[in-house]
């Protein structure tokens, strides 16, 4: 397989007002990684924003329009706006509980690969409310997109802190896991990306959003050597205020 992952600027993060912005740099990235023969971009969880769960189906639709006009596949995730910073924001780990996280990821394929694109909700958020989450809520068998005939699995952001989500998707025989974080991951990154990576014997492949351009991409690989590259050097689509800084990896 060879696919991109991506380092992407925070501007505009969680502000749906900068989803057509958003979206027509991820057009144009596309249209970079078809030319490179690329079979799919992990871009961040949170990409784009909507303003209810009800709006979600309608943005993971714009992306397939650009998916199905490039012929490259995208993983990401939407988020919805407002349910956190309020006077009486609800508690994270009571929506854990509840397998209520306002946080969702997609697979957009091609649909003469794919029909079908499947929008999953995170299960949790970090190593500390991962028992908390029900056990329906964890990777299965629904999380596996066939790629190429070998199985790609998204984990969203927290999920990679949460040991049962590592066993869950070790068990699942991936090739690839792809890990669609958030923003500010922290250094307990590497360590879980490490020990999925030699739980699953397949590479880990990290995207996120970042504050300023010079951060890594972060990949594990099955045998738990870390191939970071620094985005500095690295082809990016955008601007100083939003950009997409991507390298295309083969496995």
């Amino acid at each position: 397989m060879r696919f991109a992952h991506t380092v992407v600027s925070n501007t505009g993060f969680r502000d749906h007002t900068h989803n057509p912005r958003r979206l027509a740099h991820l057009r144009e990235l596309l249209t970079r990684l078809a030319a490179e023969q690329v079979e799919f971009v992990a871009i961040p969880a949170g990409y784009l924003t909507v303003n209810s769960e009800d709006e979600i189906t309608l943005a993971v639709a714009d992306v397939a329009d650009a998916v199905e006009a490039s012929g490259v596949g995208v993983f990401g995730g939407v988020d919805v706006e407002g349910v956190f910073g309020g006077k009486r924001s609800p508690d994270v780990d009571e929506l854990t509980r509840a397998a209520r996280l306002p946080y969702f990821g997609f697979a957009a394929f091609p649909t003469t690969m794919s029909p079908e694109v499947p929008i999953w909700r995170q299960a949790s958020t970090t190593s500390s409310n991962a028992d908390l989450a029900p056990d329906d809520t964890l990777p299965d068998a629904n999380r596996v997109v066939a790629v190429a005939g070998s199985a790609v699995i998204p984990l969203l952001c927290g999920e990679v802190f949460s040991w049962r989500a590592r066993e869950a998707t070790a068990g699942l025989g991936p090739k690839l896991v792809l890990d669609l974080g958030h923003t500010g991951m922290g250094q307990g990154l590497i360590p879980a990306m490490t020990n999925l990576a030699g739980l699953a014997g397949c590479p880990v492949a990290h995207t996120q959003h970042l504050a300023n351009w010079g951060g890594g991409l972060h990949l594990v690989t099955g045998s738990g050597e870390q191939k970071s590259i620094p985005s500095e050097g690295q082809p990016f689509v955008g601007d100083d205020e939003f950009w997409i800084g991507w390298c295309v990896r083969e496995v």
